[in-house]
């Protein structure tokens, strides 16, 4: 008797690793769609878009920078710029200081690959100049985008710095 119960065990074994074996593995395949256009950046003459968001690093001189852009419509981005400087922006001295700008960009035109845009980043910024040194402003420019295949646009541009001291020197 217990030779038919260990042989029955082992069939029922043998059974439920044979059936395990047959079992696949199931994929799962998904796919997100972008939202809008996807021929746009976040420095060149095509704006972000309607809907859409980026946040965008830099680093390099005066210092480091961090922008969020939000596209109100198809032409218009409005966004938040917060950068730690260790250079007084648009000079090459060595100045610490902190800005807060709020960066507007519109698409003037665009014609084929290319695109114009106007861009102004309004704000503020505080150094430490043997005191503070307080002040407003920011770059006013123009920037143009042409788009050369689809991971690569080349932008060429020009901004007219802006800074208004109140204090140290006014």
């Amino acid at each position: 008797l217990s030779s038919d119960v260990g042989a029955g065990a082992d069939t029922a074994l043998g059974l439920l690793l044979a059936w395990a074996g047959a079992s696949r593995a199931q994929v799962v395949e998904t796919s997100i769609e972008p939202i809008g256009d996807a021929n746009w950046t976040a420095t060149a003459g095509r704006t972000v878009g309607s809907g859409n968001s980026v946040l965008q690093a830099e680093a390099g001189w005066p210092g480091i920078g961090f922008t969020y852009l939000k596209g109100l419509d198809e032409r218009s981005d409005l966004g938040l710029h917060v950068a730690f400087n260790y250079g007084f922006e648009g000079s090459t001295n060595s100045l610490a200081g902190v800005n807060v700008a709020v960066p507007c960009r519109r698409t003037l035109a665009t014609t084929g690959d290319t695109a114009l845009a106007f861009q102004m980043q309004p704000g503020v910024s505080l150094y430490g100049n043997n005191g503070a040194r307080f002040g407003v402003g920011g770059p006013i420019g123009v920037v143009a985008g042409f788009h050369v295949s689809t991971p690569l646009t080349l932008d060429v541009g020009a901004d007219f710095p802006v800074f208004v001291s109140f204090t140290n020197p006014a």
